[in-house]
């Protein structure tokens, strides 16, 4: 063979060679580097890919469809979705509702995302102005919020965040509003600067005028407590509580200087203190107060408390505080205080009541408490639960996220008793992908409770 032909063919061997290897390179730097974005109308979601095109995360992508808008009052409307696994599975996933008078949708109901999983969703959106368009989008979120990846070199690989404007609902119907008005003045004329503040069966401010008029317009019927501040101030009477069935006008405040310009204290009022969702170990406690204030609660086995809940500095009307690990068949003594912002160092006090708590827990399990690693998995993986109660039996389902059954666990006698328990897998048989599993408990009583839990990865 001619020296040019050995060189000619020689060439084409190198070049090839070096493009093979440059794209070797490039796939295996970075396993997540191809982003792909979704169509928004199956979808509406912007989803990473890996270069292989599976997902690097421990959760399914929610899907989002048959949206649907109901029940519409002056006031409120439902609007209803089912939700799925991209897969066409099933896929339990929370839920929030985007909604404004604006394609912007500055409101979301509930501000706080649930943390219960449903996979068809209906919300009744509260609160609306009567006679208003709104548009209204809705999100779901994923059991583990996309919050982790399968490690320190795979990052969080998508966030579900759908963007559909085209839902609109017009709340229809009329509600009578009507208006509480009046002014302040001293004994030397009108009083300016003054901050009203308007509470019940709605919150809001408004400042006096040159003339020492205030307005609230717009009110629908209820009862509502009015009251002027200024600093230096005290004012006569010191609020008015009005319970509106016409317009309420001159509704007037006398002001007159204090001695001293040092802002009076002004402490909390709590009413409707009481204990709900008692269980055998844990219990939620709601109150109310008159103005914006602090949360905290007192509690023991005695009527001298001896325990305190944290401190929630979260200025508000309604207040909930959970208290945990508490023991069973007790009586407890409790109260609530609350601390004002203008008066942070004076607490106010709720009148002492009692709860009992059972001397058995009505619930098995709780999805909050039953975690999986290592996540991704290769050769084994172990399941820790908390019972809150004896168990006859749990069993561990392994499922596709299409929902077929590709494995079952049982847990031994010694993973049956009230508290922290612990099942391994070892030498699973499973190829690589995504894969979720369900948890059932089923009591001594044969009382039987199904969890859906998060999904897991197998990665060998």
């Amino acid at each position: 063979m001619k020296k040019s032909a050995i060189f000619k063919w020689s060439g084409f061997a190198v070049l090839a060679m070096m493009i093979i290897a440059v794209t070797f390179f490039f796939l295996k730097r970075n396993d997540s580097s191809k982003v792909v974005l979704a169509d928004e109308a199956l979808e509406n979601a912007v989803m990473l890919h890996s270069a292989m095109g599976d997902h690097q995360c421990d959760c399914f992508q929610p899907w989002i469809s048959n949206v649907t808008i109901s029940n519409i009052t002056s006031t409120s409307f439902d609007v209803t979705w089912d939700c799925g696994t991209y897969t066409g599975g099933a896929g339990p996933a929370t839920y929030q509702v985007t909604y404004g008078t604006t394609t912007a949708r500055s409101s979301i109901f509930p501000e706080t995302r649930p943390t219960v999983t449903y996979t068809n969703h209906t919300v009744t959106v509260p609160n609306l102005t009567p006679n208003t368009k709104y548009y209204v989008g809705v999100k779901s979120y994923c059991l583990s919020n996309c919050s982790r990846g399968g490690g320190p070199n795979f990052p969080k690989t998508f966030q579900q965040s759908p963007h559909v404007d085209k839902w609109e609902v017009t709340t229809t119907g009329s509600v009578a509003t009507y208006k509480i008005s009046g002014t302040i003045s001293t004994g030397s004329g009108a009083l300016s600067g003054v901050i009203v503040s308007l509470s019940g069966g709605a919150m809001k401010k408004d400042t006096t005028a040159a003339d020492g008029a205030y307005s609230f317009a717009g009110l629908e019927p209820g009862t509502y407590t009015v009251t002027p501040k200024k600093d230096g101030f005290s004012f006569d009477p010191q609020n008015k509580t009005l319970t509106l069935s016409a317009n309420q006008s001159g509704q007037n405040f006398t002001a007159k200087t204090e001695t001293s310009v040092k802002q009076r204290p002004i402490r909390a009022v709590i009413t409707d203190a009481q204990a709900v969702k008692v269980t055998a170990k844990d219990v939620t406690i709601n109150w109310k107060t008159d103005i914006p204030a602090t949360s905290l609660i007192e509690y023991g086995l005695t009527p001298q408390f001896g325990m305190k809940s944290g401190l929630s500095t979260v200025m508000e009307y309604n207040h909930s505080i959970q208290l945990f690990e508490l023991q069973k068949d007790a009586v407890y003594h409790a109260r609530a205080v609350s601390y004002s912002l203008e008066n942070p160092d004076v607490p106010a006090y709720s009148q002492t009541f009692t709860f009992k708590t059972p001397a058995l827990e009505d619930r098995i399990a709780d999805k909050k408490f039953i975690i999986h690693e290592p996540n991704p998995a290769s050769s084994w993986i172990m399941f820790t639960y908390q019972l809150y109660q004896p168990a006859q039996s749990v069993t561990i389902d392994i499922l596709t996220l299409s929902g077929k059954l590709v494995k079952t666990l049982e847990s031994p006698p010694t993973s049956l008793a009230e508290g922290w328990n612990k099942v391994r897998w070892d030498d699973i048989n499973l190829k690589n992908g995504l894969y979720i599993y369900r948890m059932k408990f089923r009591t001594k009583a044969n009382v039987e409770e199904v969890i859906q839990c998060s999904t897991l990865r197998i990665q060998k």
